[in-house]
């Protein structure tokens, strides 16, 4: 320390001795990780209580209200984070702060789970429809990020395969916070009862997520060999076929642009072509 009780620069020097005044001040985002711990349990039943809207964005009132749930949520994990992380950067030892970042890591997955179908489902919207979202004077805190979705159309998954990348996602990020739970329990750490039920929860959701996961999988690959197996492959649909859809028939591909249904898909002249059946 220096003679004005300063940590010099690159000094190892435990937090605590370390004047007030040099420290951050995380209790402005909660002021104590009880706080946390209520915010976060309410985040969990609100991420829940999103899947409610799925599907239902071609009203405009229902989308208004999704658009600002996803903001309201993104601020509260951005806040859930920042404080977990924050504590951890303190101590980078200290198995609390860690179980508090996997937990804000775990949630964190979850939000963008819970979101994944609203930017694909928004961009099946007729362009009609868009573009008076666009006009519309309620959408107008909204008009940058609409602008900025239809810019980046092309890069965003149809609604099938954005679920399945966060699934995905999801699953790599419980994986790893097991992984680190495992090392600890190999190396025969001691866990209070807290970190085991909250690795038991945590094993719980891998399951589950892992069985969400399967038949997307299966579906996706049966449906991508038939096509691929042969230029003169064809698909009749009986059912409904969803907009934003991206159908591959060998090295062509075609995204479909309004739900059908009773249609039929085909490869000519270089193309993926649709018609009824």
């Amino acid at each position: 320390m220096t003679k004005n009780n300063e940590p010099e620069h690159g000094s190892l020097v435990s937090r605590s001795s370390i004047d007030s005044r040099f420290q951050w001040n995380i209790n402005d985002i909660y002021p104590d990780q009880e706080s946390w711990k209520t915010a976060s349990q309410q985040f969990k039943k609100d991420v829940d209580a999103f899947s409610q809207y799925k599907g239902q964005l071609h009203d405009c009132q229902t989308l208004k209200t999704v658009l600002r749930e996803q903001e309201k949520l993104s601020i509260i994990i951005s806040k859930l984070y920042a404080y977990a992380r924050l504590q951890q950067d303190t101590d980078n030892a200290n198995q609390q702060f860690q179980a508090l970042v996997g937990e804000a890591e775990a949630l964190a997955a979850a939000f963008s789970n819970a979101v994944s179908f609203v930017e694909p489902e928004l961009l099946s919207l007729s362009q009609e429809k868009l573009n008076d979202l666009l006009s519309d004077s309620d959408f107008s805190d909204y008009r940058f990020y609409l602008n900025n979705l239809l810019r980046l159309s092309k890069h965003v998954l149809p609604k099938e395969q954005e679920e399945l990348l966060q699934l995905n996602k999801t699953i790599e990020q419980i994986r790893t916070i097991l992984t680190t739970y495992g090392e600890k329990l190999k190396n025969k750490e001691k866990l209070d009862q807290g970190k085991i039920q909250y690795i038991e929860q945590l094993m719980r959701a891998f399951k589950e997520k892992e069985a969400q996961r399967t038949p997307l999988e299966h579906e996706y690959e049966r449906l991508q060999s038939i096509l691929n197996g042969s230029s003169n492959a064809r698909v009749k649909v009986s059912k409904t076929l969803y907009a934003g859809v991206i159908v591959n028939i060998t090295d062509v591909s075609l995204i479909v642009k309004d739900d059908r249904s009773f249609c039929q898909l085909y490869k000519d002249e270089g193309e993926v072509k649709i018609s009824n059946m």
